[in-house]
């Protein structure tokens, strides 16, 4: 695909779309289901530089801020975004279903909690993104 999204000669709004048909389902697959680390949203945004880079042909080394990228290929952040709206989505579904993924969701199973630091819970994630 590299030869189709770094090439010049078609607009940027083609080449986004394409790297969006091919490259975001890959990206974004079962995103929808797990919780997103901190490092894990990091290499997400340096993933979309690299697209981006590649895309304009500016080497990794010139020094150019992200939002310069951001403004050359005319649009924004999308990959962290879509996520957000994945896993808002979902939640929705599954608040609006009295059923097991309910009560699992929400919480309200019995059981005591394991020892140590609590890993983080999808609500967190979804607490942290409204």
């Amino acid at each position: 695909m590299k030869s189709v999204l770094a090439n010049l000669k078609m607009p940027m709004r083609l080449r986004l779309r394409i790297l969006r048909c091919y490259i975001e389902t890959i990206l974004l697959f079962g995103s929808e289901t797990g919780t997103l680390m901190t490092a894990d949203k990091k290499t997400l945004m340096a993933r979309e530089m690299w697209f981006l880079r590649r895309m304009l042909k500016i080497k990794w080394t010139d020094k150019v801020a992200n939002e310069e990228y951001f403004k050359q290929a005319g649009t924004k952040r999308w990959i962290v975004n879509a996520i957000a709206k994945r896993q808002a989505s979902l939640f929705g579904h599954i608040i609006r279903n009295k059923v097991l993924e309910n009560l699992a969701m929400t919480g309200k199973t019995l059981g005591r909690k394991s020892r140590g630091r609590q890993r983080r819970q999808y609500l967190d994630q979804i607490k942290e993104w409204i």
